[in-house]
């Protein structure tokens, strides 16, 4: 309730709303995931998926995602089985994010507001995975 009460000074510049850098890179770092995501099957099955998407992860959790999706779409990865890989790669991202939170320029009250809010997302969706368990093939 205090950081709602709380005014921080705003220090945003206006700018564009697409940048054509960003989406190149995102684009790039996707083909990447993509291309490793299926040579990761291919040679180690699941495993290999699992550790793609979660080296991945630590970057963008989408492009891992849209990865193990497109190996379920082109069925050479059952859709149960994409439920690990895809929460590998979402707590990669929270690690990512809970270290540039700590060593942000916004200092120890910026990480305080911030990281409970990763750790109860992660928290979450392992929570409704082991919930709701593996889908009937």
């Amino acid at each position: 309730m205090w950081a709602l009460r709380h005014t921080a000074e705003s220090h945003e510049t206006p700018g564009n709303a697409f940048s054509l850098r960003t989406a190149l890179l995102f684009a790039l770092v996707l083909a990447v995931v993509l291309l490793a995501a299926a040579a990761a099957q291919d040679w180690f099955g699941e495993a290999g998926v699992i550790v793609a998407a979660t080296v991945a992860g630590f970057a963008d959790t989408h492009s891992a995602a849209v990865s193990v999706a497109s190996l379920v779409a082109d069925k050479r990865l059952a859709p149960p089985l994409a439920v690990m890989p895809i929460l590998a790669a979402f707590t990669a991202n929270t690690v990512s994010k809970t270290a540039f939170a700590l060593a942000s320029g916004g200092g120890r009250a910026f990480a305080f507001y911030v990281i409970p809010g990763l750790i109860l997302m992660a928290l979450a969706a392992w929570a409704g995975a082991f919930i709701v368990g593996p889908a009937p093939p």
